[in-house]
């Protein structure tokens, strides 16, 4: 008998040992912690800027057609895939000031649009946050539904003069009618320039002074321009005379269209976005 005791003794100690190995074997690694709301952002951002600058060389290389939309097709998926991270950690982290950037982010980087949810947790949690008129004069490219409703709100109740001015202009902007709309009843467009006349004509008067965020211009001068353009649209007329252009040639002599009646006239006009 004498000879079995250290036989179960080993296997008595022996069994936790292995125990211990197969669940060693089995465990997975720690997952390495993802880094904070901004660092996440910031890491988006990044691989962003480096998918685009490898884009506009793919492009310059691009030999046909069939080549330039595989590549567009690409690109703008990828481009949609990123801003649905960054919208995904936005609703995820809600109160985290970093959703501010992350905002920004999807504006100035993606040129993606903020749906409702999102303007949402803007408005109930970072309504005080002073880069929040950056991200409403942001807002005057879009037509994004919920878009006006949030700036109105901003418009009419923000406590930073500044912030209610870009809402104001941003609305303007959001009213009146894009080429996208050229489908749009006259009657439907009518109320639209209406709207926007109103919104800079706001402008206008109470936030004439106050400066584009990046320096570069005034409300003001920016709204005039507007309502002249609008001011000009029942002129843009089909079979109607042309509006009066006046101006200088390139030799720096002053003309105008009107002098040109009766002659054929080429009218060429573009911008550079």
């Amino acid at each position: 008998m004498s000879c079995r005791y250290p036989v179960i003794a080993l296997a008595v100690f022996a069994l936790p040992a292995l125990c211990l190995s197969a669940q060693q074997r089995q465990a997975k690694p720690a997952a390495e912690p993802a880094g904070s709301l901004g660092e996440q952002i910031a890491v988006i951002k990044k691989e962003q800027q480096g998918r685009e600058k490898k884009f506009n060389v793919d492009l310059a290389g691009a030999k046909d057609n069939k080549k330039l939309t595989e590549l567009n097709d690409k690109h703008w998926a990828e481009v949609v895939a990123a801003a649905r991270k960054i919208k995904s950690l936005i609703k995820a982290n809600p109160k985290d000031p970093d959703v501010v950037t992350g905002v920004m982010v999807l504006q100035g980087v993606f040129n993606y649009y903020l749906e409702e949810e999102i303007l949402q947790i803007l408005r109930q949690h970072h309504w005080s946050n002073p880069r929040l008129g950056q991200i409403c004069f942001n807002l005057r490219h879009t037509t994004y539904q919920g878009t006006d409703k949030f700036l109105e709100d901003v418009a009419a109740h923000h406590p930073d003069r500044g912030t209610r001015a870009y809402a104001a202009y941003a609305l303007a902007e959001f009213k009146r009618p894009h080429p996208g709309q050229a489908d749009m009843r006259a009657a439907d467009a009518e109320r639209a320039f209406a709207e926007a006349r109103r919104w800079y004509t706001e402008v206008s008067g109470k936030y004439a002074d106050v400066r584009t965020p990046d320096g570069s211009a005034r409300l003001g001068g920016m709204a005039a321009l507007e309502l002249a353009r609008i001011r000009n649209v029942p002129n843009l007329v089909v079979g109607k005379p042309a509006p009066e252009i006046t101006g200088e040639d390139i030799d720096g002599k002053a003309f105008k269209l009107s002098d040109y009646r009766g002659k054929v006239v080429v009218l060429d006009f573009w911008g550079d976005w």
